[in-house]
């Protein structure tokens, strides 16, 4: 298994909003969860400008006819990777929160301990057909309308759960359902390839890599009726063999989570089966 927790190899490189945290391959089983129930509150002093935040974005919200709710997710508090298992260490904390502590609110960010740090998570899905799924994000939602961006969302810690504890593969495998219509049994592998955290936002995020057991052709006529449709415009797929290609020839229209997708698939060798070769660890990025 090749795992690098190392720092990022863009750092200070403008190509990309995010920065790399994390990259290997993992299964559900080489990932452990502690659970902390204990939320940590803000300062009293940032929770009132979050506070305030949050007000302004619920009225833009409305104006624009989106949807904007504050609701629970998982900060993440520390992550480790110990002799090939990643040792993941969460708490509660809410959408409110993670939107009003972002970078991009404060200037130049808040030290961790002020921050939120809500967990998203993504995945880059292939399909039967060696197709890479793009999503058009509809302008109906609050957070980067109109982009391209893969599939995901939140961890959220009273519904993803597994033993008794959140579970970020639970999390993906849902995210995927209700956005694209798949049914459980169509995901055939869950992969997780990496993490980062969201420029200048500082929001952390792992990234997955999922194949389907449907083409893209059946995916794209389910993904109509499926319960969060809303959330895209549009869907459209491209070859798996040109993911270096294509983040960086259309980086400047997808998401940070687009982004990372991408960039943790093609990294770590995606394939229509799998993953089956492993990229140079120094690979400073696509050409």
């Amino acid at each position: 298994m090749f795992v690098t927790a190392a720092g990022p190899w863009h750092e200070g490189d403008p190509l990309f909003d995010f920065e790399l945290c994390l990259l290997g391959r993992f299964r559900r089983s080489d990932v452990e969860v502690a659970w902390d129930p204990r939320e940590k509150h803000l300062p009293p002093a940032v929770d009132a400008r979050v506070e305030n935040h949050w007000r302004s974005a619920l009225d833009q919200a409305r104006r624009r006819g989106q949807e904007l709710f504050s609701g629970p997710l998982c900060r993440l508090d520390a992550f480790e990777v110990r002799n090939g298992r990643l040792y993941l260490s969460l708490s509660p904390t809410n959408y409110r929160a993670l939107q009003g502590t972002s970078g991009g609110v404060w200037s130049g960010g808040l030290p961790a301990a002020g921050r939120a740090d809500g967990l998203g998570v993504n995945a880059l899905v292939v399909t039967a057909d060696t197709k890479a799924v793009l999503v058009r994000r509809s302008e109906n939602v609050f957070d980067r309308p109109g982009m391209l961006d893969t599939g995901g969302g939140h961890l959220d810690p009273t519904i993803h759960r597994r033993e008794g504890r959140p579970d970020p593969f639970a999390a993906i495998a849902a995210e995927v359902q209700d956005e694209f219509g798949l049914r459980s049994d169509e995901l055939l592998l869950i992969t997780l390839l990496g993490g980062v955290r969201h420029l200048p936002g500082f929001k952390p995020e792992l990234l997955f890599g999922i194949h389907v057991g449907i083409t893209f052709a059946t995916l794209a006529r389910r993904w109509r009726d499926a319960p969060e449709a809303a959330e895209a415009a549009s869907l459209e797929s491209i070859p798996v063999s040109r993911l270096g290609r294509i983040l960086l020839e259309r980086r400047s229209c997808l998401t940070p989570s687009g982004q990372a997708s991408l960039y943790c698939a093609w990294r770590m060798g995606i394939t229509a089966r799998g993953f089956l070769r492993t990229p140079d660890p120094g690979s400073p990025g696509p050409r």
